[in-house]
Parts: structure tokens; sequence; C-alpha cells
């Protein structure tokens, strides 16, 4: 028959493997809902985007402004090519990220 200092241990035991469980079904729900927050931000800029590349498909004044933004913001040449901007020059290279 254990003793109560054995049952105390053991109930710890038992207690320390029911958190570690419990912490890992949190991580996997935390994860669950960070997933679902980078898709639903990832919908937004899809549907931003469509909304300016339609404007400037339609008008000549809303593209010209489009691509003043765009050669403003993006910085990295790959980007850059995907909008037929030219690439920068080191010089150019400024703090502004490239989204």
């Amino acid at each position: 028959m254990p003793t109560k200092e054995q049952a105390a241990k053991d109930k710890i035991a038992e207690l320390e493997k029911k958190r570690e469980q419990l912490n890992a079904r949190l991580n996997t729900e935390r994860k669950k809902v960070q997933a679902a927050e980078r898709k639903r931000s990832t919908r937004r800029k899809i549907l931003v985007g469509a909304m300016f590349l339609d404007a400037a498909a339609k008008d000549n004044e809303s593209r010209e402004k489009l691509t003043r933004q765009l050669d403003r913001y993006l910085t990295a040449d790959r980007d850059r090519e995907l909008f037929g901007l030219e690439p920068r020059r080191p010089a150019d290279q400024g703090s502004t990220p490239t989204a």
C-alpha cells in the first residue's frame, strides 16, 4: 500500500501530465486562431488590391496615382518587377518596407 507521501507524489505527477496535455491543447487552439487571422488578413489584402487594380484599369488618373504610390512603397526589385517598375538604385533604397 502506497504511503501518503507516495500518493501525493503520484497525484502531482498526474496533475503535471494533465497540465502538459492542456498546454498542448491550448497551443493547438492558439495556432488555429492565428491561422484563421492570417487567412482573413490575406483575404482583405487581396480584396483591397483587386479594388485598386480595377480602378487603375478603368481610369488613367487612378493608374498613374497607383503607379506613383507603388514606386514609393515597393523596394524589393522582385516586387517592383511585378508592376513593371524599374529596379531601385542602391542610393534609392529607403526604409519603406515592401508588402
